[in-house]
């Protein structure tokens, strides 16, 4: 499981910017997990009580998790579309070659003091 570590990495950031700031408590934290970015919003999600347990500024946090879907351009056609797993076709011209143009981040999108 991958998402500890990163659990881990946004807790650290989010108290670094509660000491910068002077912000005694933070009470949610809102995350987009992209589709395509292969963290599990259960994961990440499960992994959440147990890093918050050791912050002093997200003790009662609660985490909001919005999935951002996977966008993908054929690079045969151009055809834009969301696919539904990373062996699909295009659903246009029925290529295999296509890039992940968006879904891919892991971001803090916004807190809640």
């Amino acid at each position: 499981m991958h998402e500890m570590p990163i659990v881990m990495n946004v807790v650290r950031s989010m108290d670094q910017y509660a000491e910068q700031y002077h912000i005694p408590e933070i009470r949610v934290v809102v995350m987009e997990l992209g589709q395509a970015s292969s963290v599990q919003p259960f994961f990440f999600r499960s992994c959440w009580d147990p890093v918050i347990g050791q912050s002093r500024h997200l003790l009662n946090a609660s985490l909001e998790i919005r999935e951002i879907p996977c966008e993908a351009k054929c690079n045969s056609c151009g055809h834009t579309f969301h696919p539904a797993e990373f062996t699909a076709p295009c659903p246009n011209c029925n290529s295999n070659a296509w890039n992940v143009i968006s879904g891919r981040d892991v971001r803090i999108k916004e807190i809640k003091v």
